[in-house]
């Protein structure tokens, strides 16, 4: 049996949001002590570890003053919208081989052109925080900042959990 864990998805998610950052290493870094931190809390038995390393990440990122698709309607998710993209394309294009189609050939490029502008189209559509990962879920990653933050001032205020 395997359990996903928030920190397998740190890093990747960290590079998506905020390697245009200067600062992506520390977020990064945060990031990951928070989620070690995160298991002394019950978020890591109520929601999926990629809601949860998002968590981990936006409180991090909010603790060195940087931009977050919270605060920031403008946010740039160009790098997840070119992954989304890659993804699908890959997955129609291994559809098409499942498929065993010798008929129909592989996708032409004004097809291919075509299929990339309505994925774009389909990605602006998505709620920020699937375009992050389609696991995410905004309810679970808004408890776990709350869920994070009171740990941290329980932590610092000498209150025992």
């Amino acid at each position: 049996m395997d359990i996903d864990l928030p920190g397998m998805f740190i890093e990747k998610f960290t590079k998506l949001l905020f390697e245009k950052e200067g600062n992506w290493q520390n977020i990064l870094k945060v990031s990951m002590a928070v989620a070690n931190d995160s298991f002394y809390t019950v978020i890591n038995v109520l929601y999926s570890a990629q809601s949860i390393a998002l968590a981990c990440i936006l409180y991090a990122a909010i603790r060195f003053n940087v931009p977050t698709p919270f605060d920031d309607p403008q946010f740039n998710f160009d790098i997840c919208q070119e992954r989304y993209v890659f993804k699908k394309m890959m997955a129609y294009q291994q559809q098409q081989l499942s498929q065993n189609c010798q008929d129909s050939p592989m996708i032409d490029e004004s097809k291919k052109q075509l299929m990339i502008e309505q994925l774009k189209a389909e990605f602006k559509k998505i709620p920020w925080e699937k375009k992050v990962d389609l696991e995410c879920e905004l309810n679970e990653v808004v408890d776990s900042v709350k869920q994070i933050q009171n740990f941290y001032s329980n932590l610092l205020n000498g209150k025992q959990h």
